[in-house]
């Protein structure tokens, strides 16, 4: 990976990040009359704007308590741990010739750690607003979760068939 592809990475890591903000804006400013607090049970997949007072759709499910100051630690220790694997796998790559899902896995998940401090930081809450089925409702930082933690498992497959 050479500077111009991270830099690039980077650009797009700021607008996906600004994006995640831009539309929580939107929903707000236009939605702000049916926003609830997460309760009850929802149909499997539909747009339903949701302040999450509970910090994580993750902390709701595990009934555990929100506290603004763990998770923003947490999230802050996972910057760190993102970009430590960053660099490991930047050496490895070179070593085992490992593809670009592991780059894009760990960049997703760094984009989301990054998302939800700046989440934290202006909002204080979780605006929720995608509900999908059994996963609860979701914002795009929860999607760039999972879209990091399935390319690192995607990656991870190939690589051991390799």
């Amino acid at each position: 990976m050479n500077k111009r592809n991270i830099s690039i990475l980077m650009i797009v890591g700021i607008f996906l990040i600004l994006l995640d903000e831009g539309i929580k804006l939107y929903i707000f400013s236009e939605f702000a009359h049916i926003i609830d607090i997460c309760s009850g049970e929802k149909p499997f997949f539909h747009f339903h704007p949701t302040f999450n007072t509970a910090g994580s759709t993750l902390f709701l499910k595990l009934n555990i308590p929100y506290n603004p100051i763990i998770l923003l630690c947490i999230s802050i220790v996972a910057v760190v741990l993102v970009i430590l694997i960053w660099i490991y796998l930047h050496k490895a790559i070179r070593i085992h010739k490992l593809g670009v899902f592991h780059y894009l896995g760990v960049w997703f998940l760094l984009v989301a750690c990054v998302a939800r401090i700046v989440e934290d930081f202006f909002w204080k809450y979780t605006l929720d607003f995608l509900s999908i089925g059994a996963l609860g409702v979701l914002d795009t930082v929860d999607i760039y979760l999972i879209i990091g933690v399935v390319l690192l498992i995607v990656s991870s497959i190939k690589l051991s068939s390799l």
